[in-house]
């Protein structure tokens, strides 16, 4: 199968599943600061778990570069991590409704891990030898960080996921401005 196909449902599917984060956000009944104040939790979830799925659309088009066609496992590849990055919305209301509860916070983590690794297994389909290798590594600490960041918030502070999610995405994209400046030198 061509790639625009794999790349089209992919455009298609993640602003579909990043605007369901935001039908999540609960709605004041009255509209003042304090009551945004109130909403912060909120509105902090939503922007790590929207600019996380950003940072993943952003990074799934440069996979497909140079590649004309893509296989039954990279295709299946992408429904699983597509299956995964759906429940995110779920994920981060469950978070953002109870911030200090410990099993929240560990299923936000698990469902993050599970996008993860199902990115991973796409990458794998599309890319082997030193190419891969360099992914495997990147992603590697990526991993590191937020399992660091999964067992602060499942045993001192929930809301850890979060931020360590944010400081995962952060550095994969520093990562990839650091590799896109080395290949065009």
């Amino acid at each position: 199968m061509k790639k625009d196909r794999v790349i089209t449902f992919l455009d298609a599917m993640l602003p579909i599943i990043m605007t369901f984060l935001v039908l999540e956000f609960p709605k004041p009944q009255h509209l003042d600061f304090s009551t945004l104040f109130e909403l912060r939790t909120d509105f902090f979830a939503y922007a790590i778990s929207f600019f996380w799925l950003g940072m993943m659309w952003i990074n799934s088009h440069g996979r497909f570069q140079n590649k004309e066609d893509v296989t039954d496992s990279t295709l299946w590849a992408t429904v699983v991590m597509l299956f995964f990055a759906s429940l995110i919305p779920w994920a981060t209301e469950v978070l953002s409704l109870e911030p200090n509860n410990r099993f929240a916070a560990g299923f936000y983590g698990v469902i993050i891990f599970l996008v993860s690794f199902s990115n991973l297994w796409q990458y794998a389909t599309l890319h082997q030898g030193k190419e891969f290798q360099i992914y495997l590594k990147n992603l590697s600490l990526d991993l590191v960080i937020k399992l660091i960041g999964f067992v602060i918030a499942i045993t001192v502070y929930p809301m850890a996921i979060l931020i360590f999610v944010f400081l995962a995405g952060l550095f994969l994209y520093v990562i990839s401005i650091h590799q896109n400046k080395k290949a065009t030198q």
